[in-house]
């Protein structure tokens, strides 16, 4: 701003002194003017003068025979002729003179009166008033002085018009260039704002000197001082790129720069990778760049980029494809669940047979009767299939429960002993009890599911010695956690920790751990279903379970189970077991559409004493309970048949038969007498595979066990 201020004051003084130079010619010129008009002013009176004189030559011819007037030679009589400046009478006159000098042909007549050659011995004279010459003169001069007066004040004027213009057009420049500087502070300023919030750093590579630039924010976003990496012969690339890479990106990262380069620098340059900060962390760059070149299109040695900080995305990317992960997975495991749950309901009805007529079988033939072998082997192979059934029943959460209040604590420490034997005396148990543990809702026989399968899968994991500790805890999950983990709900969980120092998982093993079937062990040795049910008895009762794992360092499953607030009641079996198969002589009528069951449990129950009447589905039962007269106490019925589900036709029926008990059995059961695999209170059930005795228990229990409401 002062150099421009300046600058118009050396246009003001620049035309001051043009105003100056330009009066003082105009004033030289105006005196040159008035000289140069008395001069024509006297030549006018000379020649005027001179006509007259010559008039009278003629006529005073005489004077020169007669010596005439004698005018001497003076300053003020030089040669002739000449004009002189006289008064007569007062008055100023022009005289024009014209004295005679003595000549050789003179001496004839006057050399005896003395005279020389070149004496003045007289001559003759004109005069003219001077008054009416030197008007005429004022007039020119007064014309002249106007005329410059004119000529100096345009040029004074063109002057000034022009300093005025230039001044005004270089303060309007000056005041545009003000402008243009104010409007680039403020670019510059947002420039500034958008790259500090941006966490954008600029930089430039000279290919040739293998020098990088990197502006103020290159640092500042890694937590430097730019002072710190001022311009020295230092800041090559090695020095402020290469050594701040991640060990994962430090030959990728150049090796992609390089090849960009090296390949005509084509487009733009353009990868991600991570910068180490100064606290220590890493920080997510988004590098692009462009090679520049000249108007030839021939490329320079310098490209200019930028580096942002993309960490905020890249966790957000890494978050949201964790998230994505965890939803596939669920999502797979479900469909697993699903289809596990319809094949055991079908598998489970010929389980159903097979074990009901090989142990009939089994109990009719005499011990030394040579196909025994033969039908125990039968319903061996029936019992172990049944088991993997159950357990695929407990991974799609169709495994019929009925779950109690209880203390996790206490039932752990009643299993101690039995979890000891079972993974063998050279690994340690270590039992971790939590102090003042909430109370679970869950089947006790799932309990000690969980903790069979996970004692042996530790146990397998460790090759000699080893130890697997046991712990408890209350824990409160926050929105933190779950942010984390998509599966985890926020609220009070009773922990659940079962953790070894065996061999430990990989990341392949680790993404399957749950899978039905999946198994890390020699063949013949494990099923790949004891996680699985683990996984399906948690998800059942509203937990979740994490697994923690590192090869060659042993691993820990952490189970979730929902707190649940102390009831008064606790669930206990309606009858005690006395090893005795129940008998009895009511009439019950069983419904099943699978035609193999419904002989099986009819010859059974018919066996124990009872009255059996069949139905293969609910129309045919219906119609059954209107046209029998005797009384029906009990109805044992299928879940899921055709044309209603048993729950309903037991409704239906109880119309006509107040009273009417029910027994519900089913390979897998609908919403109809459970939620999500847990029973109604009201509900008894039986669960197909089942056995004689588990049949003539659960019918004793139904028929004498007043009904809930």
């Amino acid at each position: 701003m002062k150099a421009k201020a300046g600058d118009i004051g050396v246009l003001k003084r620049n035309y001051w002194l043009i105003a100056l130079l330009w009066t003082i010619a105009i004033v030289v010129s105006l005196f040159w003017n008035f000289h140069q008009q008395e001069e024509r002013l006297h030549a006018l009176a000379f020649n005027n003068l001179k006509l007259s004189f010559d008039k009278d030559v003629v006529y005073r011819l005489w004077a020169s025979r007669h010596g005439g007037v004698y005018v001497p030679i003076s300053d003020h009589t030089p040669p002739n002729p000449y004009l002189a400046h006289t008064e007569i009478k007062g008055e100023p006159y022009f005289r024009y003179m014209k004295p005679f000098f003595t000549e050789q042909s003179c001496l004839r007549c006057h050399g005896h009166q003395g005279y020389e050659v070149g004496d003045v011995r007289g001559g003759i004279s004109v005069s003219a008033k001077a008054a009416p010459y030197y008007t005429h003169l004022r007039s020119r001069q007064k014309t002249l002085l106007m005329g410059h007066g004119v000529i100096w004040l345009a040029g004074i004027f063109a002057a000034g018009a022009m300093a005025f213009r230039t001044i005004s057009m270089r303060r309007k420049g000056e005041a545009e260039q003000i402008r243009a500087e104010e409007a680039l502070r403020k670019s510059e300023e947002r420039y500034r704002s958008i790259i500090t919030v941006s966490n954008t750093g600029a930089w430039e590579y000279n290919r040739e000197t293998d020098f990088l630039w990197g502006s103020p924010e290159y640092f500042t976003m890694l937590g430097h001082d730019p002072e710190d990496y001022a311009m020295t012969g230092q800041n090559n690339l090695q020095h402020l790129w290469i050594d701040f890479l991640h060990p994962e990106d430090r030959e990728r990262a150049p090796a992609f720069f390089t090849d960009y380069l090296n390949t005509g620098s084509k487009g733009m340059y353009e990868q991600h990778f991570r910068m180490r900060h100064k606290d220590g962390h890493w920080v997510w760059i988004l590098s692009r760049g462009k090679t520049l070149s000249y108007p030839d299109g021939t490329l320079t040695n310098l490209t200019l980029g930028t580096h942002i900080n993309i960490s905020e995305k890249k966790l957000a990317e890494q978050e949201h494809n964790k998230l994505q992960s965890q939803l596939y997975q669920a999502q797979k495991m479900e469909s697993v669940g699903r289809l596990a749950g319809g094949v055991a309901h079908d598998f489970n009805n010929k389980l159903t047979v097979i074990n009901g007529y090989s142990e009939m079988a089994l109990d009719m033939m005499d011990p030394s009767d040579p196909l025994r072998e033969t039908i125990q082997e039968i319903h061996s192979a029936g019992n172990k299939s049944a088991d993997i059934v159950r357990q695929l029943l407990a991974f799609a959460r169709e495994q019929t429960v009925s779950p109690v209040e209880l203390d996790l604590n206490d039932s752990i420490s009643c299993m101690l002993k039995m979890l000891q034997r079972l993974i063998g005396e050279n690994i340690d148990l270590i039992w971790r009890p939590g102090q003042n543990l909430w109370s679970v809702k869950i089947d006790p026989s799932q309990v000690d599911q969980i903790m069979a399968n996970l004692a042996v899968n530790s146990r397998d994991a460790i090759s000699d010695t080893g130890k697997i500790t046991i712990e408890t805890a209350n824990i409160d999950v926050d929105e933190d956690y779950c942010r984390q983990y998509a599966y985890a709900v926020p609220g009070q969980y009773v922990m659940l920790a079962v953790s070894d120092d065996g061999c430990g998982m990989d990341k392949e093993a680790l993404a399957n751990l749950f899978e039905p079937f999946f198994t890390t062990k020699e063949a013949g040795k494990g099923t790949g279903l004891g996680l699985a049910m683990v996984y399906g008895i948690v998800k059942q009762n509203n937990g979740f379970i994490n697994v923690y794992s590192e090869s060659g360092k042993g691993t820990a499953f952490k189970i979730y189970l929902p707190r649940h607030e102390a009831e008064e009641s606790f669930w206990k079996p309606a009858i005690e077991s006395n090893g005795q198969v129940p008998t009895g002589t009511e009439t019950v009528l069983i419904v099943e559409d699978e035609d193999g069951v419904l002989q099986m449990s009819r010859q059974i129950l018919e066996r124990l004493g009872y009255t059996v009447q069949i139905a293969g589905n609910p129309s045919e039962a219906l119609q059954l309970s209107e046209e029998y007269d005797g009384a029906i106490p009990l109805l044992i019925t299928d879940v899921v048949m055709p044309e209603m589900n048993g729950r309903d036709l037991a409704s239906r029926m109880a119309t006509n038969r107040p009273g009417l008990k029910t027994l519900y059995m089913s390979g897998y059961t609908a919403n109809a007498i459970v939620h999500n695999g847990v029973l109604d209170e009201d509900v008894k059930f039986l669960q197909k595979p089942f056995t004689v005795k588990d049949l003539a228990e659960k019918v004793r229990e139904a028929i004498v066990q007043e009904q809930k409401h």
